[in-house]
């Protein structure tokens, strides 16, 4: 029996894994938002998307566009779930996860996401968080690999939240 990837399955198995880029430091941001004003959501079922770049790229697909009105700032919220495998060929390696900003560099907390170890095809859940200016931000989930490691996903769902 084969399961179907659904926004309620990949809660039932949510694995959180988010490292910090260095573990000898511990970093702490706190950003505060207000009552959500929009949350889009988009899927992406049994496609294989597998990187070995050293680089970040584009995982297909894998956008939302936020726009925030002329004068205002928003509080942005991404999540993303999907299931992952990174294939390390030794205890440093690892791959990488996070989302990017078309319109300005901002600080995403965490900046990236590591994970490393898992062969089976698990769930993982990954979450950023951040405040918005005005304009029209495409935001752009993206990923890499280091040392010959290879990153492989075959499904996925993404949550953008805008809140004030």
């Amino acid at each position: 029996m084969k399961l179907a990837f659904t926004p309620a399955l990949a809660c039932a198995l949510l694995a959180v894994s988010v490292f910090a880029a260095s573990p000898a430091s511990a970093d702490n941001a706190v950003i505060s938002c207000g009552a959500p004003i929009k949350s889009t959501v988009k899927t992406q079922y049994n496609q294989e998307f597998t990187t070995t770049s050293t680089t970040y790229v584009n995982v297909p697909k894998a956008l939302v566009t936020v726009n925030v009105p002329k004068g205002q700032t928003q509080c942005v919220k991404v999540r993303f779930w999907t299931t992952l495998t990174c294939t390390v060929v030794n205890a440093n390696d690892h791959c990488y996860i996070k989302v990017n900003d078309s319109l300005t560099p901002l600080l995403w907390v965490p900046a990236a996401a590591a994970y490393s170890s898992d062969t089976k095809g698990s769930v993982h859940g990954f979450e950023w968080a951040t405040r918005l200016s005005e304009g029209s931000h495409v935001l752009q989930m993206k990923a890499s690999a280091n040392n010959g490691t290879t990153l492989n996903m075959s499904s996925w769902v993404l949550d953008v939240e805008t809140a004030k």
